[in-house]
């Protein structure tokens, strides 16, 4: 779906192999995402582990967030910085079947 607002924008474009993963769009040809992770879309920069978890996500200049896993790659925490100041953080814990059970969160210093 498409709306005509009168201005012309840079667009971004994304094409899709026969097994759905996601390519690089360059002005000369289509390049495979390397391990199927996409590390920059519009002003937001991801980073990821070895096991492929995100780790860090970047928007602009002044926001990034960051994420911790577990030996069993569950989510355990995360973090939002806001310029130079930590904005809110989360933490999770899972039962033995790795069912996330708990959450907690504080935002700006509060208990959410």
């Amino acid at each position: 779906m498409a709306r005509n607002t009168g201005r012309v924008v840079d667009g971004e474009e994304f094409r899709y192999d026969a097994a759905a993963n996601r390519l690089n769009f360059n002005t000369s040809r289509f390049d495979h995402v390397k391990d199927n992770r996409l590390k920059q879309w519009a002003n937001h920069e991801y980073k990821y582990d070895a096991w492929g978890n995100l780790i860090e996500k970047v928007v602009g200049i002044v926001r990034w967030q960051t994420f911790t896993y577990d030996c069993e790659n569950r989510l355990v925490k995360t973090e939002t910085m806001a310029d130079t100041q930590v904005e809110s953080t989360s933490s999770y814990q899972y039962d033995s079947l790795g069912r996330r059970v708990a959450k907690q969160s504080e935002i700006k210093g509060q208990t959410a």
